[in-house]
């Protein structure tokens, strides 16, 4: 893989009125998705669901959502997503975004994980010990499990493993959810990836977060600037490599490859995009972003998009 070209665009959305105070979210769907999701408009717990197609720069304004975005996720068939806010989650039509249902769920949960061949999908917080669980054949409702921050779903056989490098550990359930009883330790890190049988995740060690002040007795799970090969054949870590500044993964390309994002300290936000190759974990390129994100997401198989406290979406590509 040769090193890439950079290039990046802002898109003018609506502004963001009231913000709740978490970071105005942006979002992929995955599967080929020709855009990617943001919230807008909020008006206390109330928001405009958008989204914005990065070929074309078209925005569209859709239903309403409680809370801010903080994932996205298409369902098993394609045909809905799953969208996850501040006060609720959400299922959609993934042809126009018209809203189908919406289950009630724990506040400020930030990530859907799905795992038992995509027939489950688990609403992921950090640090937090019991996790909701909805089933694609019983969209209206949750199940509670015992699975601490589950990063990935990894499907064995009858039974699915819910991996947390956040909490250092894999518990095993059956389809029936229930757990079977086996765990397996995990190294610990933040913001793991899928690609075949090997997870990549950025190295995390437990300690006072740096942004709080004073110190308390609730350490959190810090990065520390190494990205990590886990396997899933072999239950090890393959391979690392330290890169200054990464903090959390992005995505992966269309080409396989690893985006990071990087900065200048974790408490500042996101300044750059660095694009590593999979198996020699080598930098093949970096972007500086030309504001500080508020979040990132990947925006298809060679862009990203980010947001700011502004009334535009940044669009970065490569090639």
């Amino acid at each position: 893989m040769g090193a890439l070209a950079f290039a990046e665009t802002a898109v003018t959305i609506p502004e963001l009125v009231n913000p709740l105070g978490y970071g105005p979210g942006i979002a992929y769907e995955g599967a080929g998705a020709p855009r990617v999701l943001f919230t807008v408009d909020s008006r206390g717990a109330a928001s405009r669901l958008a989204c914005l197609e990065p070929e074309t720069r078209r925005v569209v304004i859709g239903p309403s959502v409680l809370g801010e975005l903080r994932d996205a996720q298409r369902s098993r068939d394609g045909r809905q997503v799953w969208i996850l806010c501040t006060y609720g989650l959400y299922r959609a039509s993934a042809s126009d975004l018209a809203i189908t249902s919406r289950i009630k769920v724990p506040k400020h949960l930030h990530r859907l994980t799905p795992f038992a061949e995509g027939g489950a999908i688990a609403l992921a917080q950090p640090d937090r010990i019991r996790t909701p669980v909805v089933l694609e054949s019983a969209p209206t409702k949750t199940v509670a499990i015992t699975a601490p921050t589950p990063d990935i779903g990894f499907d064995e056989g009858q039974t699915s493993w819910l991996l947390s490098f956040w909490a250092g550990e894999a518990r095993e359930f059956g389809r029936d959810l229930r757990p079977t009883g086996r765990r397996r330790g995990l190294p610990r890190g933040v913001t793991a990836l899928r690609r075949g049988d090997d997870i990549y995740f950025v190295s995390a060690v437990r300690r006072q977060h740096p942004g709080v002040s004073p110190e308390h007795d609730a350490p959190w799970v810090v990065p520390e600037d190494e990205l990590c090969v886990f396997s899933l054949s072999g239950w090890r870590i393959l391979r690392h490599r330290r890169i200054a500044g990464v903090q959390r993964t992005i995505g992966i390309d269309g080409r396989g490859r690893i985006l990071l994002e990087g900065g200048d300290k974790l408490t500042a936000g996101p300044t750059t995009v660095v694009a590593v190759d999979p198996d020699s974990l080598e930098t093949l390129g970096t972007h500086r972003f030309a504001e500080r994100a508020e979040s990132v997401s990947l925006a298809g198989p060679s862009a990203l998009a980010y947001r700011v406290r502004a009334p535009r979406i940044s669009v970065v590509q490569w090639s």
